[in-house]
């Protein structure tokens, strides 16, 4: 029997690299031994398909990226397809007290249908040529790449600007700065079940709940904290990726139940011959501002991160927002 010591994600990101330095079944043996074998037969086929859903440890990988998203830590969420048509339940079925020898009351489900369309989402890491020459790099490598694509799974998720995140357009509350009153407030406004609830925030604004006191002096909130916990009983998750301003951030109740949603990892691509505009808001012409940077000038590799994702929340008030907290 083999026992596995490689960490979590470390074989796709092996086979990655072996795939885009077109390593020989020779040379992946030599920097990873025998399973490097199975790398350099699976580069083959992948760099054919051009998707790296085919390298090994790429389902590992994924569910790695998955687990340090609020999306994949979400308990009750629905997982769809893409593309599929869905029915969403308006209004249930409701039932009645029926006395005996009379007709059986009926009522009809009112039913919405919708579908999930994916949208494609980018994230971009850099690292050194020399560093992909070193196995001990490939840990690094790896927590970079999960990192980037969480981070843009959670932006993308739970962001009120952006449209097609479950907080858009979701109803919202402005804080008052008292803390108990707001959360009443909240879960007044809230119309999902609140046995399936989940708080989601940064952990800023989890922190300043875990300090706020009542009266007397006592920690109002003990049960929770910048790496989350529970609030009133209910989980708690916590983010660095929800967004604030210069008034604060935002706390969201969420029912899983009622949110549907898909992510999947679409391909990673790299270059080292490419001029890069290493901005967040980058413009589509340039001009004498735009700062360019080249790789191949800086000893520098590039790895392009593409996932398909997509959320919706499927019955209204199952999520539902504290601002400016």
């Amino acid at each position: 029997m083999s026992i596995n010591t490689l960490s979590v994600g470390q074989r796709f990101a092996e086979a990655f690299i072996v795939k885009h330095l077109h390593l020989s079944t020779e040379q992946a043996v030599a920097r990873f031994g025998a399973r490097g074998a199975e790398y350099a037969k699976a580069a083959v086929a992948a760099t054919t398909a051009g998707n790296v859903a085919h390298l090994p440890g790429s389902a590992e990988f994924f569910d790695l990226v998955s687990e340090q998203s609020i999306f994949g830590r979400l308990t009750g969420l629905r997982r769809v397809p893409f593309h599929v048509k869905l029915l969403t339940m308006a209004a249930g079925v409701a039932g009645y007290l029926m006395t005996e020898g009379n007709p059986k009351p009926v009522s009809a489900a009112a039913l919405n249908g919708s579908t999930l369309d994916p949208r494609t989402i980018a994230a971009m890491i850099f690292t050194t040529d020399e560093a992909l020459q070193f196995p001990a790099a490939i840990a690094t490598f790896t927590r970079d790449m999960v990192r980037a694509l969480a981070v843009t799974m959670d932006e993308t998720f739970i962001n009120p600007a952006a449209s097609g995140s479950v907080t858009f357009g979701a109803p919202s509350i402005a804080s008052t700065g008292n803390l108990a009153a707001d959360l009443a407030a909240l879960i007044e406004a809230f119309t999902g079940d609140l046995g399936a609830a989940v708080w989601v925030s940064s952990p800023t604004v989890a922190t300043r709940i875990a300090l706020a006191t009542d009266s007397g002096g006592r920690y109002a909130f003990p049960d929770t904290g910048p790496r989350g916990g529970t609030l009133l009983n209910m989980p708690h998750l916590t983010t660095r990726h929800a967004p604030g301003d210069s008034g604060g951030s935002f706390l969201a109740l969420l029912d899983p139940t009622g949110i549907a949603g898909n992510a999947e990892l679409v391909d990673i691509r790299r270059s080292n011959h490419a001029t890069i505009q290493a901005s967040t808001t980058p413009d589509a012409t340039g001009d004498a501002s735009t700062v360019l940077v080249s790789l191949w000038q800086r000893n520098l590799t590039a790895f392009l991160a593409e996932l398909r994702c997509a959320f919706e929340v499927q019955r209204a008030g199952a999520v539902a927002l504290l601002t400016d907290v």
